[in-house]
C-alpha cells in the first residue's frame, strides 16, 4: 500500500545541497530530495507520511549547520534585478557589464 507524500520547500546554502542529499541517503533515504533553484539553494523535500516526525526532528537538528530557511536569503533576493528594463531599473543597470 502507498502511502501519501508530503513536501517541504525551504532554502539552503547553496553550497550544502549535495550534503543533505548525503545525510538522507545515510537515513536510508529517508526522503527525496530535490534541487528547484541550485543558484538559490531552492530545495524541495518529499517524504512519506509515516516519516513526518523522524523527517522534522532530522531538519531541525540540520536547520543551523545548514541554513534552512522557508525563504530565501537576502543576498539571493537582492541580486535578481526587478525589472529587466534598464531605464525601468536605473539602480541596477548602472552595475550590469
Amino acid at each position: 500500500m502507498f502511502e501519501r507524500l508530503n513536501s517541504r520547500n525551504f532554502y539552503i546554502t547553496p553550497e550544502r545541497i549535495g550534503f543533505l542529499r548525503f545525510i538522507l541517503e545515510a537515513y536510508d533515504n529517508l526522503a527525496m530530495l530535490t534541487t528547484i533553484d541550485q543558484r538559490h539553494g531552492q530545495v524541495i523535500l518529499r517524504y512519506p507520511d509515516g516519516l513526518q516526525d523522524e523527517v522534522e526532528e532530522l531538519l531541525a537538528a540540520l536547520q543551523e549547520p545548514l541554513a534552512l530557511s522557508a525563504t530565501p536569503p537576502l543576498s539571493s533576493r537582492l541580486s535578481e534585478p526587478m525589472n529587466s528594463c534598464p531605464a525601468a531599473n536605473p539602480i541596477t543597470s548602472k552595475f550590469e557589464a
